[in-house]
């Protein structure tokens, strides 16, 4: 299936070969600002953690960006996260997709009690409220954990009882890794999840409730917050991880997509192009080849200056943009 997604005037993304779903939220940190998401940092004069927008510290084919967003914490009871805002849960079918680096040197000089560098929030429903409909510890709900009972290794927490369950990751040091989740929101057993890193379905289950019982909509509704978040000792002043291409989409069974990321090299030449193949003399447009993952694309200004595509080698069109009307075909 060709994946073909539409940028609505609204900022929006349609994919208009599935079911018209919507990007509901996708930041990349290109412009050095946070788009629609929010800062959580711990309070007080000196808050320990910090997030900003930083150069991209490894660039390479899993992410080529030239910034990404950057979440330290000095000792202490800290947190440093960068979150999106609260979309509607219950019934919903949503993609989750981010990229994340940890620092070789991230655990060395450092004792935690608790970390996590994802949570999907729910406050304020949270464990103290809604006791045993929420498993294992912790207060608020769906996460990446690691209480450091198994050295530096994470865990994927689905919470929601009957049908809790892990998946224990092996901490990737010293690259990009890139994640994405599909779930589908329920208080009854009809939901489902699959979980991908770096392209390969790592986890999957299916017919399970997602939701705790009493999830009410509208103050339970789920904002998806990533950064660190945790209580640790040391002997160095900070750690720090980095985050980037994070993508909220509202869409079923689109298996794993490639993160969006934003190119690092580009070449601008002209060569006669249109949309329905070689232009004819004279409308020659300016390309521009440049990277997304591991996968060459092209972007071009068409005959119609409003739209912008683009494109694999493959020639699937993945991106169009159309400055007024409906899309060509």
């Amino acid at each position: 299936m060709v994946k073909t997604l539409k940028l609505s005037p609204f900022g929006g993304i349609l994919l208009i070969g599935l079911s018209h779903a919507t990007v509901l939220y996708h930041v990349d940190f290109e412009d050095g600002t946070y788009g629609a998401g929010r800062v959580e940092t711990t309070g007080g004069a000196d808050p320990g953690g910090r997030f900003s927008v930083k150069a991209n510290p490894a660039p390479d084919v899993r992410n080529p960006s030239a910034r990404s967003g950057y979440a330290t914490m000095a000792p202490g009871y800290v947190r440093a996260e960068f979150s999106s805002p609260r979309f509607p849960t219950a019934g919903k079918t949503r993609v989750y997709q981010w990229s994340l680096y940890i620092p070789n040197d991230f655990f060395t000089g450092a004792t935690f009690d608790d970390l996590l560098f994802t949570q999907w929030k729910t406050f304020p429903c949270s464990k103290s409220n809604f006791g045993n409909q929420i498993c294992y510890e912790g207060g608020i709900f769906n996460d990446i954990h690691n209480s450091m009972s198994n050295g530096p290794d994470m865990f994927m927490r689905w919470r929601a009882n009957p049908d809790c369950q892990t998946y224990q990751l092996n901490v990737v040091q010293g690259r990009w890794w890139n994640l994405q989740e599909e779930i589908k929101w329920s208080t009854g057993n009809d939901g489902y999840f699959k979980f991908w890193i770096d392209g390969t379905l790592v986890r999957s289950a299916s017919n399970i409730q997602t939701l705790f019982s009493n999830f009410t909509a509208g103050s339970c509704d789920m904002y998806w917050a990533v950064g660190l978040y945790s209580r640790w000792t040391g002997t160095k002043d900070s750690v720090r991880s980095y985050i980037d291409n994070l993508s909220i989409l509202d869409t079923a069974n689109v298996g794993w997509m490639d993160p969006v990321t934003s190119p690092t090299v580009r070449m601008n030449y002209s060569a006669p192009y249109s949309d329905r193949g070689p232009a004819s003399s004279g409308t020659q447009k300016p390309l521009a080849i440049s990277r997304q993952g591991g996968r060459i694309r092209v972007s071009s200004e068409l005959l119609d200056p409003g739209v912008k595509t683009i494109s694999t080698l493959s020639g699937k069109i993945i991106a169009k943009k159309p400055a007024t009307g409906n899309p060509r075909p």
